[in-house]
């Protein structure tokens, strides 16, 4: 069996394998361990998700409702349910993203090539670079949602004092059926607990998400060198420079075999989101690994983009409500942004591996494919029929994760913002 401790301990995806042992979803860990520990994760968001509905419920039963409580617990909720699927998912998985895992330190054994390595290593990196600059901000995030309903009333109270000491508060509206300024302290050390078990199942799980995408992108990287490559053997070819007509085709049909992957590798990291198929051609090699990561993930990401543009819209809505309060409005401010990176940052990767395919055609059409042996220029035209049917990656059966989808999310949730505006 591969051993993918021997690509995740590189620099590269180091950062990857790390934030998904603290969640306890690295396949390799202890199972009974695992268990236990991801029990005490979902009961512990539980316990901060339920005095919130508890508390929503007693605000509806209200004559006089406050629409601020009843907008930001909704949101708070849909957060919640975005997470949990995703650990869920994680969980349920595992074997398949195990496989994956597997297939990537299979991929980097497989190239023997030092350009082809550096290739694949400069679209690992991206990988990496996305992944510290989501991790950073949505900690950051976390930290200032957290501590700013409270941090800043003591720091007025340093900077300007009352007669009496302004009111300390926690980041969300919850009933605990205790006095929460007595226990405050208490309280809060459970929210950020609770609230960082959120934020490092998302940075986990998407990034690498991202991480995996970007490799599938490597891959596509490295059959444009080879494409570029072949001009050059076709000219060596027709000058009969010591390059024989088998040497070519057997080049060439090396690059479809690794197109191969790349498209089935997609085509089961999607399998493991839903189980329909693709009907694919003859290159679907190297869109292998595409397909791979396209079924894993599908289902769930349909879920999460409705529960990301619940939660976008409705707190734009709790956005605009929140302007004349300079405190709330940088709390639901910074929350806002996040969302507004989290769509971002799950559809660019999907956006890259599309562009992908474009580019490989335009590469393969330029590399004088009509100036090879006959059964070689049948294969480049197939490999060229491919690339015209995309590998995308899908959130359920209507939406494809792209900047286009991405855009039409932001969009609808911007209308929403306009229309409140107008009546507030």
């Amino acid at each position: 069996m591969l051993d993918s401790n021997e690509v995740f301990n590189n620099k590269y995806f180091i950062l990857n394998k790390r934030l998904l042992m603290v969640n306890f979803i690295w396949p390799y860990q202890k199972k009974h361990i695992k268990k236990f520990v991801n029990t005490f994760i979902v009961v512990a968001i539980h316990t901060m998700m339920i005095p919130q509905l508890i508390r929503s419920v007693f605000e509806w039963q209200l004559e006089e409702k406050n629409i601020e409580i009843l907008v930001e617990n909704f949101t708070g909720f849909f957060y919640f349910q975005l997470t949990l699927s995703k650990y869920y998912m994680s969980i349920y998985l595992e074997k398949k993203l195990l496989k994956l895992y597997q297939q990537i330190t299979h991929d980097w054994r497989g190239l023997q090539d030092d350009n082809e390595q550096a290739v694949l290593l400069r679209s690992w990196n991206i990988g990496r670079a996305l992944t510290i600059f989501y991790m950073g901000y949505m900690f950051t995030a976390c930290i200032i949602f957290v501590t700013s309903p409270s941090a800043v009333p003591l720091m007025l109270d340093l900077i300007l004092p009352l007669n009496e000491s302004r009111g300390v508060n926690l980041c969300y509206y919850a009933e605990y059926f205790i006095d929460q300024q007595k226990y405050f302290i208490y309280l809060l050390l459970h929210t950020f607990i609770c609230v960082s078990f959120t934020i490092l199942i998302l940075v986990a799980v998407d990034s690498t998400f991202v991480s995996i995408v970007f490799h599938a992108v490597g891959l596509y990287n490295i059959l444009e060198y080879r494409m570029r490559n072949v001009s050059r053997f076709v000219e060596d070819y027709q000058n009969n420079k010591f390059l024989s007509k088998e040497e070519l085709h057997k080049y060439v049909v090396d690059s479809v075999k690794l197109h191969k992957k790349i498209i089935e590798f997609s085509r089961v990291y999607l399998l493991l989101i839903s189980y329909y198929e693709i009907i694919l051609l003859v290159t679907w090699s190297f869109g292998t690994f595409s397909e791979i990561v396209r079924r894993i993930y599908n289902d769930c990401f349909f879920f999460v983009t409705v529960a990301v543009l619940i939660c976008l819209s409705v707190g734009t809505i709790d956005l605009v409500v929140n302007l004349n309060n300079p405190i709330n409005f940088i709390r639901v401010g910074f929350v806002w942004l996040g969302i507004i990176l989290y769509t971002f940052f799950i559809s660019w990767p999907g956006q890259k591996l599309i562009n992908c395919n474009y580019d490989l055609f335009n590469t393969a059409y330029a590399c004088g494919w009509y100036g090879c042996p006959t059964k070689t220029k049948y294969l480049i035209k197939f490999m060229m029929m491919r690339c015209t049917v995309p590998c995308i990656l899908t959130a359920g059966p209507l939406l494809t994760m792209d900047l286009v989808t991405t855009g039409n999310i932001l969009r609808t949730a911007f209308s929403y913002c306009t229309v409140v505006a107008s009546f507030s």
